[in-house]
């Protein structure tokens, strides 16, 4: 096995998958029985799943540039779903 940085060992993995309309109650994940969705089983067993997640604005679209750019809406001007990605 490689060591040092960049190595495998050195360097952990993320996935983050943003989903829109897809709320946690419908994931066998979170307790559902009837939906099946065994990639999303494989990942939260081998992952971290989260309890609680938490965003920056009420609507969809300036809460995910938010995230994607690591600002605030109301400092990138993002006010609704209309809303351009602006660096």
């Amino acid at each position: 096995m490689l060591s040092g940085p960049g190595s495998p060992a050195a360097s952990p993995n993320f996935l983050f998958i943003m989903v829109d309309q897809l709320g946690a109650p419908f994931l066998p994940t979170y307790g559902n029985k009837l939906v099946k969705a065994p990639n999303i089983e494989a990942l939260g067993r081998k992952g971290v799943v989260f309890e609680n997640a938490y965003c920056n604005f009420p609507l969809g679209g300036p809460s995910r540039i938010s995230t994607l750019t690591g600002q605030l809406p109301s400092r990138i001007e993002a006010f609704d779903n209309a809303s351009e990605v602006r660096y």
